[in-house]
């Protein structure tokens, strides 16, 4: 058994969450602890008492009983615990922490309240939230998510200030990560931090406010000395009242056309901090500050529209359908967010860019394989570096409210949160976010921005890398490689392409019967438009060392 030394020391629940680590840093020991401490009778085998203990439950005080004897198998394990040991835990606590849930959601109602109105804790909702936080430790996503509403609980909870600041901004990191825990063990332990990771998002999106917070009071305070100081001793003269005056000060605002949104508002001083700082910010946005940048409508014909992009790319007619469907019952482009799933060189970069351009949208391209930090949404004016995200300058850029933002290979991103640089996963994860991106803190322009019109096309080869929490925040769509029924669809375009890249005449892309015939055979089954590329200009090239070859 156990000392009362060790139990002396095994932390509260609450302490857990704060941050303090479980007893023998392993949950199979801190939970055979906490049951030993909390109902001694489930040792001392005496059903009865124990019963009693549980208000009279046969089936709690089951539950108590087996689960104890769990932990204690693996607490006097004495060769070591391997995989499968581990696993049938994991298991086990999770059919344990379902019916304890379970239990506890049978008790009436007025008794739960009448317990919280007098201050009193029944510990077995204490057992109940200690097994989440073991079972989100042990990389249990759904427990995760119950995670966040016992760190909600425990912040909020009334004469209880101790590790209060800890538990806040533990909350705040797990509300910015959407509960997400990057899959990665304590040194030397079997456990994920999870308080770990979502305070230290907390703690540092706290710190970067209270950063910008003191270089804006500063700021304010400098250049309201300086305009003190040149302020001169007597106020001008108020103009006299003019007939035009009153004309323009009653004349009406013109109202912004359909569509048109105000996606970067007007700089102030204030906001802006220093001078320089002004003069950076009106450099980057220019004639988008303040303005309702117009949308762009969606096609009249959505019928035309989607049966020339299937003809552009016959392999992959699900993509313009996707794209119709998202902006179904809209007047101008909006909101979208979608990921193509597919080998590699079968075109998934370019149809984002056809479509961009088939549409009338501003386009912006970013690839993410190369991407180590979280720039992509920008980076603070006071650095360098700074500049404004890829979104926001490709709005500005272009004058409009809306455009298509694609993000390739996003499953290669790398970068790390526990740096300064971040990571791309966690810029997309608010700007994917309806409510985030409607009111997105550019770290450029210390400005809130209206992001939320912007259309989003991602590519990947695999989903392997891309956290399920970004996974459900877009629409996953599998595309394959063309095939041999779509070749007499490609093979012209691509040979057109050609010609242009080479400086020749349209025409010298239009291959003749023995050349078609020698194209199939190579393409065989079909394959990847890199592929036919090549094989399009080696027919081409053959040709035009031919010098018998008759140019068409």
């Amino acid at each position: 058994m156990t000392n009362a030394r060790a139990r002396s020391a095994h932390p509260t629940t609450r302490a857990l969450l704060c941050g303090a680590r479980p007893t023998g840093d392993t949950a199979h020991r801190d939970l055979y602890e906490h049951l030993v401490t909390e109902w001694p009778d489930v040792v001392a085998l005496d059903r009865p008492a124990l019963v009693e203990a549980v208000g009279g439950s046969e089936v709690m005080a089951e539950l108590l009983s087996s689960t104890y004897l769990t932990c204690a198998e693996l607490v006097g394990a004495r060769h070591g615990i391997d995989r499968v040991a581990r696993r049938v835990f994991q298991t086990r606590l999770l059919s344990a922490s379902t019916e304890l849930e379970r239990l506890l959601a049978l008790r009436p109602a007025e008794d739960v309240e009448l317990d919280l109105g007098y201050g009193i804790h029944n510990p077995l909702d204490d057992l109940d939230e200690r097994i989440v936080y073991h079972r989100a430790s042990l990389g249990d996503r759904l427990a995760a998510d119950r995670l966040r509403g016992v760190v909600a609980r425990h912040a909020r909870r009334d004469g209880n200030v101790d590790g209060r600041p800890a538990l806040i901004a533990t909350l705040l990191g797990a509300e910015m990560l959407d509960g997400y825990v990057e899959p990665r063990c304590i040194p030397g332990t079997h456990r994920y931090d999870v308080v770990g990771q979502w305070r230290e998002a907390g703690e540092e999106y706290v710190a970067q406010a209270a950063l910008a917070t003191r270089e804006r009071i500063r700021d304010a305070i400098v250049e309201a000395r300086a305009s003190a100081s040149e302020r001169e001793a007597e106020e001008p003269a108020p103009k006299r009242a003019s007939l035009a005056g009153f004309r323009k000060a009653v004349a009406v605002v013109p109202t912004p056309p359909p569509g048109a949104v105000v996606v970067f508002p007007a700089l102030s001083k204030s906001s802006a901090g220093k001078p320089d700082n002004l003069r950076d910010i009106k450099a980057a946005l220019g004639d988008a500050l303040g303005a309702a940048l117009p949308g762009v409508p969606v096609p009249d014909d959505w019928d035309a529209w989607e049966a020339a992009a299937v003809a552009r790319w016959p392999h992959m007619p699900g993509v313009p359908r996707a794209i119709r469907e998202a902006q179904a019952g809209r007047t101008h482009w909006g909101s979208m967010r979608l990921c193509l799933v597919g080998p590699a060189g079968i075109g998934k970069t370019a149809i984002g860019r056809f479509i961009a351009e088939h549409s009338g949208l501003p386009f912006s391209r970013y690839n993410a394989d190369n991407s180590t930090d979280n720039s992509y949404g920008g980076t603070s004016i006071r650095w360098n570096s700074g500049h404004l995200g890829t979104v926001a300058a490709m709005l500005a850029e272009h004058m409009r409210a809306t455009g298509l933002a694609q993000v390739d290979e996003i499953e290669k991103a790398s970068g790390h949160r526990g740096t300064n640089g971040g990571r791309l996963h966690d810029v997309l994860h608010g700007l994917w976010d309806d409510e985030t991106s409607s009111r997105w803190a550019c770290p450029f322009s210390a400005m809130t921005l209206d992001l939320s019109n912007v259309a989003y096309l991602a590519t990947a080869n695999s989903l392997a890398g891309i956290p399920s929490s970004l996974r459900d925040r877009m629409r996953v769509l599998e595309v394959s490689a063309p095939g041999s029924e779509h070749l007499a669809a490609l093979v012209p375009q691509v040979a057109a392409q050609a010609c242009r890249e080479q400086g020749l005449d349209p025409a010298w892309g239009v291959l003749d019967g023995v050349e078609w015939q020698a194209l199939r055979g190579a393409w065989g089954q079909g394959g990847s438009i890199r592929r036919l590329q090549r094989l399009v200009s080696t027919i081409l090239r053959a040709r035009d060392a031919d010098p018998s070859t008759p140019r068409h």
